[in-house]
């Protein structure tokens, strides 16, 4: 750990390792000779869109899972709760979409999900079209903190809008994914 930082988030058993920069680099915004840090607002100002060790974006983003999600229209999210009711209802034909790595998958998921990774998605298209039966049946993007599920349903409404015309929206976002599935729905999925 020479020259070195780590932090460790107790709560979601992450870690975010940081090399300590040389001393005094002339362009530092806090040591430098002209600073431009001084204070700890100005310091949160100017990480407010960096990633921290659990992918949130800013130092008061951990308030809700919504906030780690900026671009994504609260129209486009939905609560655990509000899935589980909708899922044990039985009255809308949907796919659970888990967006994660197929490693995380295996260690566990949601019943019924189907697993299409992120980084694979673009290229999957197709195949989550036929699964929607041509956009037809709604779509909920899981993932284990609600942020690559973000993106997965900011690409595929994107994909649909140009198909279907800009008002066709029928995929939406798990907030928080499976760690709020766990804390608020069902505490005897395995988490890890």
């Amino acid at each position: 750990m020479h020259d070195r930082l780590i932090m460790y988030d107790s709560l979601n058993c992450s870690f975010l390792n940081i090399k300590k920069p040389p001393p005094r680099k002339s362009s530092c915004p806090a040591c430098g000779p002209n600073p431009t840090i001084k204070s700890m607002e100005e310091s949160l100002r100017s990480i407010e869109f960096a990633r921290g060790p659990d992918g949130i974006l800013s130092a008061g983003s951990q308030s809700s899972p919504s906030t780690m999600v900026p671009d994504l229209a609260p129209s486009l999210s939905i609560s655990c709760k509000e899935f589980d009711a909708l899922r044990k209802a039985k009255q809308i034909p949907h796919i659970l979409l888990d967006v994660r790595v197929p490693r995380q998958f295996e260690i566990c998921s949601m019943e019924n999900s189907i697993n299409i990774p992120l980084v694979e998605l673009e290229s999957r298209i197709e195949e989550v079209k036929d699964l929607s039966e041509e956009w037809n049946k709604k779509i909920f993007c899981i993932c284990r903190r609600g942020i690559a599920s973000a993106e997965a349903t900011r690409i595929l409404n994107a994909k649909i809008s140009f198909e279907k015309g800009e008002n066709w929206k029928s995929v939406f976002n798990i907030l928080g994914g499976l760690n709020s599935w766990f804390n608020e729905v069902d505490p005897d999925i395995p988490m890890y």
